[in-house]
């Protein structure tokens, strides 16, 4: 009895979770022409008109595309984006999922345990993005981004010799190569992350080029931030205060002059 249980609200969970995402897709579609309506975005004669809708799997995100009246254009619409954000996500849904039901417990509460798990509900996150190229398109991402990601291994085996991750937006993950941008310069108030930004990168290098990078490390903290570096090979330079600083910055200067008149001898 209770494995038909289980049973029955796992495949109810699974096609409710199908159905939802079935139909949500469509209220979207009929809420952001309802928003742009009540946004004032149509003209006399015309308002904007569906042309074609399609998802995006790998992405998770669904793709509006609308041709728009003449006498409006892209930035009409992005600067109602937090209206179309909030109508979007004005519900919240039924998150049901089968690792719920795994962990039921078998006492007296089971019933209430099914029931909770069926009434369980969160808040839509949803992200839109706007763009235009002759027709007006509104992408729809299932889920908004995170507040954290986690640095795995596999985020090496999908950069280049020198590109370094620095973050993710909702399409891609957001790099930077040293091969095409040599020079970089990083800013930022206190205590938001311009050091863990720094061992990021040295990180990063240190991993995919090991034989090819040199350091020059100024860390005028007293060596808080880079002491991990210091002992590396690839470090030539560590200071931690202001006469090792300059130094440094004179070998570095050195080093550079070396090779430019090798260069040009």
């Amino acid at each position: 009895m209770l494995f038909e249980i289980l049973t029955t609200g796992s495949m109810l969970g699974v096609m409710g979770a199908s159905y939802y995402y079935k139909t949500i897709s469509n209220n979207d579609g009929d809420k952001i022409l309802k928003i742009a309506e009540n946004c004032g975005l149509y003209t006399k004669e015309e308002k904007i008109r569906l042309y074609r809708r399609s998802y995006n799997k790998k992405s998770k995100y669904t793709e509006y595309v609308y041709k728009i009246p003449l006498g409006l254009e892209l930035h009409d619409f992005t600067d109602k984006y937090g209206k179309f954000k909030d109508g979007l996500n004005n519900s919240s849904v039924r998150e049901i999922e089968l690792k719920d039901f795994k962990n039921l417990k078998l006492n007296q509460n089971i019933l209430k345990q099914i029931k909770d798990i069926i009434n369980n509900r969160v808040q839509l996150n949803k992200e839109i993005e706007f763009e235009y190229d002759g027709m007006l398109k509104i992408r729809v991402y299932d889920e908004g981004l995170q507040t954290q990601y986690k640095f795995t291994e596999d985020m090496f085996k999908n950069l280049n010799k020198w590109e370094v991750p620095l973050g993710v937006s909702l399409q891609n993950v957001v790099k930077i190569d040293f091969d095409v941008a040599s020079h970089v310069l990083i800013g930022g108030a206190t205590d938001m992350g311009k050091s863990n930004v720094l061992n990021l990168i040295a990180t990063v290098l240190l991993h995919n080029n090991p034989e090819n990078v040199k350091f020059t490390l100024i860390d005028l903290k007293g060596g808080l931030e880079f002491s991990n570096f210091e002992h590396l090979k690839q470090v030539k330079n560590f200071a931690t205060d202001v006469e090792e600083a300059l130094e440094a910055l004179e070998n570095v200067k050195e080093e550079m002059t070396c090779i430019w008149q090798a260069k040009n001898a």
